[in-house]
Order: C-alpha cells, then structure tokens, then sequence
C-alpha cells in the first residue's frame, strides 16, 4: 500500500484513495458542517451590517433574496441559456406554440 490518505469504503468493502473516495460520493453527504466566521458587509438592500449567519437568514427571508453562494457552479449558465431560450422562440413551448398556428391557419384556410 503507497502513502498518502486512505479512506475504507463502506460500498466497496476496501481501503480507497482519499481522492477516490470523494469523487465516488454525491454532494448529498449525510453528516454535520461546521462552518466558520463569516466576514460581517454592509446590506446593499437596507444599508444595515450583516454581522452572522442568523441575522443574514433573517434579512434574506425578509427581503426575498438568496445568497449566490447558495447556488451550484453551473447555475448561472443554465439559467442563462434558459433565458436566451425563452428570448429566442427556441424552447420546446415556443416551438409547438409555432407548430399549432400553423395547423390552425391551415385549417382555417382549408389548405
């Protein structure tokens, strides 16, 4: 066995790479986070200092705003693409809606 951190794989049955290990999970991991400090800011919305993770979950259910952070990495860009999407006429609604004015003018004209 090389060094390095070996972690037993209740799955597999055997010692694993950390790496392995990890990579092999889903994000859904089923144990207590600890988290640190978080660094205090000023609210862009009412000006008031953020000071802890309580106060910041308030103001953010008051005020109906998420965190950024909240969101996973690839967020933004499906949520961009969605958008392009729906202003191009290219989702499957817009296609179809296409689809049945045609049939309709079809058969209003009786083409």
């Amino acid at each position: 066995m090389a060094g390095g951190r070996w972690i037993w794989s209740t799955t597999l049955g055997k010692l694993v790479t950390r790496d392995e290990y990890f990579a092999s999970r889903s994000d859904d991991y089923d144990a207590p986070a600890v988290h640190g400090d978080m660094e205090s800011f000023k609210s862009p919305i009412t000006g008031e200092m953020i000071t802890d993770r309580g106060q910041l979950r308030r103001h953010n259910r008051e005020h109906g705003v998420t965190d950024s952070r909240d969101y996973s990495s690839d967020h933004f860009e499906r949520a961009h693409n969605a958008r392009q999407a729906e202003m191009l006429g290219t989702t499957r609604e817009a296609k179809q809606e296409r689809v049945d004015l045609i049939k309709r003018t079809l058969d209003q004209y009786g083409v």
